[in-house]
């Protein structure tokens, strides 16, 4: 079983796509599988993938358009890894992220780690979601699933833990334990879908305050 399957679904992204399968394939993570599952593009972005399947890690699969969550979802049933990661066609990562993450996980059993992010745009680091550390299932409850949603801060600020899948990783045995799929139909909030019932169901779960995405 290799550590981290990275999902990328891909529609029309040649202008970014290099770059982001770039950080992928030049992880310190060696031991990971890439699935890329190209939803309908009509660009150049197939002949770009079809040159990184020169690397065994590297899949490629070509399908109608049917949207992020269907992309995703036709992802996770492809997997062979541990755990489970996504990056989307016009991000790309740090090159130690599954790495960290993964061990990380290792450290705690953990069925989702979390890290933080920077904005393509403007190079802003998103501000800390939760203090750093494991969580075991009571702490889950108590400080993690109330703030998935939405919350209320000291200062009165109005705002939930960030929903993204690509800024964590889910371990495989636990999305499948508890059928814990993305919703096709959804073309909307579909990171938020997969993100609580995953944590729902988690009994561990580690946050880095590190923007690797």
């Amino acid at each position: 079983m290799v550590k981290v399957s990275v999902i990328v679904p891909i529609y029309n992204a040649e202008k970014y796509l290099e770059q982001c399968l770039d950080s992928i394939v030049n992880q310190t993570l060696e031991d990971i599988e890439i699935i890329l599952i190209d939803d309908g593009s009509t660009d150049g972005s197939a002949e770009i993938c079809k040159k990184y399947l020169l690397d065994s890690r590297v899949t490629y699969y070509h399908k109608e358009n049917e949207g992020l969550a269907a992309a995703r979802a036709d992802g996770i049933a492809r997997v062979n890894g541990e755990y489970i990661g996504f990056v989307d066609s016009d991000d790309w990562i740090k090159p130690d992220m599954y790495e960290k993450m993964y061990n990380a996980a290792k450290s705690n059993d953990s069925d989702v780690v979390f890290c933080n992010c920077i904005q393509n745009e403007n190079g802003h680091r998103f501000s800390r979601e939760l203090p750093v550390g494991a969580y075991n299932r009571s702490k889950i409850k108590n400080e993690v699933l109330p703030k998935t949603l939405a919350f209320i801060s000291k200062d009165g600020g109005k705002r939930a833990i960030r929903w993204s899948n690509c800024m964590r990783i889910y371990k495989a045995e636990t999305l499948n334990k508890n059928n814990i799929r993305f919703d096709r139909r959804l073309r909307r909030s579909q990171d938020l879908q997969l993100t609580y019932e995953a944590m729902l169901a988690a009994q561990n779960f580690y946050y880095i305050d590190e923007p690797f995405y």
